[in-house]
């Protein structure tokens, strides 16, 4: 499916303060998974400066194949995180600045060479973000195992100690999901997600009843 494109589109908002999204669609199987090992890896690196790794150890980190099908899966994933914008308002101070994923990124495919070099700089402003304790730690070996809609499900229950039952269409919403029209075959793939969570022992009660999403980590 062709990913859309979105222009400073809301994604947050409590009280005064909204964060928006502006550049191609980023997807929970590709792009997700790239940022996070990026940010795992950022770790190794003073804050602003370059971090450099190869695609073969993101391959290796996140279970993709280390082939040049994925090398420019990659590739093209880190495009799409530098080319975003993501801007922080508040709306009561009338004050607001939009900063990229990626700041730059530079890579070098070398004759010969099977590991094609990158190295990316992560804006300090977005290192505030997700680094140290500010985003949740995730059982990264089965999150990357996980489908989309189960990732989403977990991203909720391993930032909340005690998870509050979610409506059905509140997990379509957090998943942005536009392509399961019906809500009978929605209930039936969130039960899917459930299935997986609790075969990767991610959470212990997992199940649906009129219709709330019920979970217990």
């Amino acid at each position: 499916m062709e990913r859309r494109t979105f222009t400073n589109t809301n994604v947050f908002v409590v009280g005064n303060c909204v964060v928006r999204y502006t550049g191609i669609e980023l997807r929970a199987y590709d792009d997700e998974l790239v940022w996070l090992e990026v940010l795992s890896l950022a770790k190794s690196f003073p804050l602003g400066e370059w971090i450099q790794f190869s695609r073969y150890q993101i391959c290796a980190a996140i279970g993709w194949s280390t082939s040049k099908f994925y090398y420019q899966k990659i590739h093209e994933c880190l495009l799409r995180l530098k080319a975003t914008a993501v801007s922080i308002e508040n709306k009561r101070l009338g004050k607001g600045k939009a900063i990229a994923f990626i700041e730059d990124y530079e890579w070098e495919d070398a004759t010969g060479s099977r590991l094609p070099k990158c190295r990316i700089k992560i804006h300090k402003n977005m290192s505030a973000l997700f680094g140290g304790h500010h985003f949740t730690e995730l059982e990264w070996n089965a999150y990357t195992k996980l489908s989309p809609i189960a990732r989403r499900v977990y991203d909720y229950v391993a930032s909340h100690r005690t998870p509050h039952a979610l409506r059905l269409d509140t997990v379509r919403n957090m998943c942005g999901s536009e392509s399961v029209n019906s809500d009978g075959k929605w209930k039936q793939q969130v039960n899917l997600a459930l299935d997986e969570l609790k075969r990767f022992r991610l959470i212990k009660v997992g199940e649906i009843r009129i219709g709330l999403v019920n979970i217990q980590r």
